[in-house]
């Protein structure tokens, strides 16, 4: 966020930042166990009438890709930290 104060083509603009890799929800969770030093089991459930049951849940049913190539156009450096080493470091706070 530091890098965008100089630079105008920032401003006013709401950007994707996420990290340098996408991982599915569940392989999120298990960098989590990892970190704690527990095993995460993640129990899949079938989708059929899930969402119709619970449409508050449906932004959480699906993969969330990050687009950085805005970012990348304003000439900021992008997010370079895994995913991994990000929540391990936050961890560590």
């Amino acid at each position: 966020m530091l890098n965008c104060v100089d630079k105008e083509k920032t401003y006013n603009e709401i950007f994707c930042i996420g990290g340098p890799e996408a991982v599915e929800n569940k392989r999120y969770y298990e960098i989590i166990g990892e970190l704690l030093g527990t095993t995460v089991t993640v129990t899949e459930i079938p989708l059929t009438g899930y969402v119709e049951a619970h449409p508050g849940f449906a932004g959480h049913l699906c993969h969330r890709i990050y687009d950085l190539t805005k970012l990348k156009e304003t000439g900021v450096p992008l997010p370079s930290t895994s995913l991994y080493d990000g929540m391990k470091e936050t961890l560590q706070l």
